[in-house]
């Protein structure tokens, strides 16, 4: 029922897109039935499914993410209290002393300066009478309950948990979630057959599980997909560092995309590659990093919260005990159990490290977003002979390309929240939505426009400037000396002898990056990241509204007609839409134009076999009078109603839809007469639905006029709200078509 329901919310939404029956490719919509299929528990179908989309996009079809967490329950008994202890900021150790008891002998090591004051440790533990996580999971712990109050520490604490491993048998530690039903890996320093040493800054509920060597090989010949994918799942810009990274943020871009995945906090299946390109606001750029400042100064926060150069020997020393055959085994048994990615931690030998997201397992390769080559889905760490093959990237993307990369023979898995404060990460979150993050890290600054006569004036968003060239300059003073560039349209600008840049007459979208000399020394400089930040100034007069556009059309760029034909057949019914046209072919609504406003409507022809009337009325506005040096958003308000009689049946009903602000691709066509100027979307496919179309609304009223009872027809009422256009398997657009607004001259 999931796939016929929406089968029949894509078909309206392309029908309403259209005027007319289109749809999506049915080779998609045979992938997501066989998906559904493949999640009742079809292996065959899965594997199928996994070769057809392994085809591409490193594994899975682009247009959306699916992050599906394995869920379940332990169940347990009564817990019991087994041990106590205050430790002070000198550290400590919390050692278990209960004979006969399955946790007799654990060690909790709290390292000095771990809490800056005394902290009380609780020990309890429950026993496991069972769990619904599947065969792959066999508790040989009880529940064991660490309590200090949840806070992270400031130093690696280990417990050492005994355990009865048996031979030809892997075993690994999870946190467990109850509320949530989840479990999470735990980084561990060693494995031996009585214990297993596990690595934390935190404590919950934990267990150890087991499984077999066999069990789990017959695993790794599979694929352990996480389904996030870069391109989709990561940050869209890349690692360069910042001005408080400046060796580079790796661990807080990798981090926040690995947090932003597990907890989806724009909500279920909303992909971040590009969502927020140029913070979230259109146009997009995504020729132009720099203008990412808000994930950008994100991603550097993290990192700097992190404390990471601090954590990279003491994490490695901690590992350090760990073969790489345990470390494989570790990333495919935590992603198997939990359903998602986790993060990988890598060394080299001649020192420094770097941080990245494996989420994928499959054919003896580690799959890696790394943040050096955001969006590259070939990047792999090969396991071969029980070990691993180093991996070459590099402290920073800058340094690589300058011929420095690094080759990192240690891998390490470093699991999820263990490691890192994830409510820290979704504080950051909060201010990264708020545009404040990384005020209190990053030096604060001041542009001004200086003028011709020596007077400063603040720099603001709708600065009018009476000279046609400006002295734009920093004046809060960034220690050690900072720098400005300027760009128009996303192209740099020149300074002139005087240090002033040109302006264009009307608006000028000018973004403003601001750098700061990182290197203390007196002869050189190292100019790294600070903020970027859009400011329009205008010099004379803007431009006229347009007035000789007096066409509008929207269709869908996509496979029309499939889901949407194999829709009616299903249900013997043939809608309203498929018996009228438009006058002409081109399918064009002749419009008028009040400044920025515009609005017209069409009748509609029913076709030789119907009868009755139909009508498309469009408004909407443009953001500003568009042109080749002039972004512009266009907002559409379309509406289509009918009444129409077909053999016996009489159908009345309407279409609407409203979207909202979608960008308009003003310099590959001249806003003159006899040119076409379309919207431009630079998501995947079936993204641009989701972020654009905000509101959809369709009503059929069915009346049979026939003899016959048994073709009775129910009316229907649908009120769109599932923008993301979510596929069966929960991928957002996998199988919607796009779609594309043109304003168009009249024919000469």
């Amino acid at each position: 029922m999931a796939i016929k329901r929406l089968a029949e919310r894509l078909a309206l939404v392309c029908v309403a897109l259209l005027g007319a029956a289109s749809s999506c490719s049915d080779v998609d919509s045979l992938l997501d039935s066989a998906s559904d299929l493949a999640k009742e528990g079809s292996e065959a179908v899965r594997d199928a499914v996994e070769d057809v989309l392994d085809s591409g996009s490193g594994g899975r079809p682009t247009g959306g993410s699916s992050h599906d967490a394995v869920t379940g329950d332990i169940l347990t008994g009564p817990s019991t209290f087994i041990a106590s202890e205050v430790v002070e900021p000198s550290g400590g150790t919390i050692t278990v002393s209960k004979p006969g008891d399955a946790l007799d002998g654990m060690v909790i090591q709290v390292p000095a300066g771990s809490y800056s004051g005394a902290t009380q440790f609780s020990v309890s533990s429950a026993p496991i009478s069972g769990n619904t996580f599947g065969k792959y999971v066999t508790p040989v712990t009880p529940l064991i309950i660490i309590e200090n109050g949840g806070d992270y520490s400031e130093e690696f604490m280990t417990v050492r948990i005994p355990v009865d491993v048996p031979a030809d048998h892997f075993a690994m530690a999870f946190f467990y979630d109850e509320t949530a039903g989840t479990l999470e890996g735990i980084p561990f320093s060693g494995l031996e057959q009585d214990s297993i040493t596990v690595v934390t800054r935190h404590f919950s509920k934990l267990l150890v599980s087991i499984i077999s060597n066999t069990l789990l090989d017959d695993m790794l010949k599979t694929d352990i997909d996480s389904h996030f994918r870069p391109g989709i799942d990561d940050w869209q810009f890349t690692n360069y560092g910042s001005y408080i990274a400046k060796g580079g943020h790796c661990a807080g871009q990798s981090l926040t995309a690995l947090w932003y995945f597990c907890e989806q906090p724009d909500g279920q299946d909303l992909t971040l590659n590009g969502r927020y390109d140029r913070n979230g606001k259109q146009p997009m750029t995504p020729d132009l990093w720099e203008d990412d400042s808000h994930g950008y100064r994100l991603a550097s926060t993290v990192q700097e919260d992190i404390n990471w150069s601090s954590f990279e020997n003491e994490l490695m020393t901690s590992l350090a005990g760990v073969n790489d055959r345990l470390t494989f085994q570790a990333f495919a048994y935590a992603m198997q159990l939990t359903g998602e990615p986790q993060e990988v931690g890598i060394f080299s030998s001649a020192g420094g490290g770097h941080d990245m997201i494996c989420y994928r397992v499959y054919k003896n390769s580690l799959y890696i977003a790394d943040p050096n080559y955001p969006g590259n889905t070939d990047r792999r760490i090969k396991y071969a002979n029980e070990r691993f093959v180093p991996y070459e990237s590099g402290a920073n993307a800058a340094e690589i390309a300058a011929g420095n990369s690094t080759t990192y023979e240690t891998i390490e898995y470093c699991a999820k929240s263990a490691s890192v404060d994830w409510n820290k990460i979704a504080q950051r979150w909060n201010e990264f939505k708020a545009g404040t993050i990384g005020n209190d890290v990053f030096p604060r600054y001041d542009l001004v426009v200086v003028k011709d006569d020596g007077k400063i004036e603040p720099l603001v968003d709708g600065y009018a400037s009476e000279q046609k060239k400006i002295d734009i300059s920093e004046a809060a003073g960034i220690p050690n000396g900072g720098s400005i560039s300027v760009f128009r349209e996303g192209v740099p600008l020149n300074w002139d002898a005087n240090g002033k840049i040109e302006l264009v007459e009307g608006n000028n979208p000018l973004g403003i990056l601001v750098q700061g000399d990182v290197d203390s020394s007196a002869h050189t400089s190292m100019m790294k990241y600070i903020d970027f930040k859009y400011f329009n100034v205008v010099y004379g007069r803007e431009e006229a509204a347009p007035s000789s556009i007096p066409y509008i059309t929207l269709f869908c760029e996509g496979s029309p007609g499939n889901a949407y034909d194999s829709w009616r057949e299903e249900r013997n019914y043939n809608a309203p839409s498929a018996w009228f046209h438009f006058n002409s072919d081109a399918s064009y609504v002749p419009i008028t134009w009040n400044g920025l406003n515009f609005s017209g409507s069409v009748a509609l022809q029913p076709h030789s076999d119907a009868t009755g009337s139909g009508m498309v009325t469009v408004s909407g506005s443009l953001s500003a009078a568009p042109g080749p040096n002039q972004p512009a958003l266009l907002t559409v308000n379309y509406t289509q109603t009918y009444d129409a009689v077909s053999y016996d049946w009489h159908e009345t009903g309407s279409t609407s839809y409203t979207i909202t602000n979608i960008p308009l691709d003003c310099n590959a066509f001249a806003f003159t007469p006899g040119h076409e100027l379309r919207s431009q979307y630079l998501e995947s496919s079936g993204a641009a639905m989701g972020k654009y179309l905000t509101s959809f609304e369709c009503r059929m009223d069915t009346t049979w006029l026939g003899e016959e009872p048994n073709h009775l027809f129910p009316d229907e009422h649908w009120t769109y709200s599932d923008t993301t256009c979510s596929a069966p398997t929960g991928v957002p657009g996998e199988t919607q078509a796009e779609f594309t607004i043109i304003l168009k001259p009249p024919e000469a």
